[in-house]
């Protein structure tokens, strides 16, 4: 599919599969407490421009693009309604919190220990040094969670989580899901 096809907007949020090692060792530990017993995408990230810009935790935490992402299978999804309170997301909320996160989270590296959390059942989501240091999931549930599209507690929230959410919760629009 090409990128240009896609209605992508300011404040989607997606999710790709990773075939390499990390991406399957992420997807193993995933499985182990998913829901569903699958889990296909081990990376997630916030959508900044209708051009495909993306601000994301990789090595860094940092801006990147969709283009980045052929070959990939990627789930992306529109935040549409608040989670708890019901009404429309306003696409200034959306900007203000994505402007939020890169003022907090630009430039601080990755925080690898973190995923070793992600293996020990609620330790991700109680140890998590007050929010200062997500992992790529964590940092788009911080998002979700800034403009009311779903409760907290942002951290020890998988891609796995997040791509349940997306299909299954009644206020996200499913924008794309297949291969770039």
């Amino acid at each position: 599919m090409n990128l240009a096809e896609i209605d992508i907007r300011q404040g989607d949020v997606f999710c790709t599969e990773n075939v390499a090692f990390l991406g399957q060792v992420i997807n193993w530990i995933q499985k182990l407490s998913s829901k569903d017993d699958s889990s296909i995408y081990s990376h997630a990230g916030i959508v900044t421009s209708m051009d495909g810009d993306t601000f994301e935790a990789l090595s860094t935490i940092r801006a990147d693009h969709l283009s980045n992402r052929k070959g990939q299978k990627i789930l992306i999804a529109r935040p549409l309604f608040k989670d708890v309170v019901g009404g429309m997301i306003h696409p200034i909320e959306k900007k203000v919190a994505i402007v939020r996160l890169q003022d907090e989270y630009r430039g601080n590296w990755y925080p690898w220990w973190r995923l070793i959390l992600h293996a020990i059942p609620l330790a991700s989501r109680y140890i998590s040094a007050q929010g200062k240091f997500l992992v790529c999931s964590e940092l788009v549930a911080k998002y979700l969670y800034l403009i009311g599209a779903r409760p907290e507690p942002y951290t020890g929230i998988s891609p796995d989580d997040l791509a349940d959410e997306f299909v299954r919760w009644s206020n996200y629009e499913v924008v794309f899901e297949g291969t770039l």
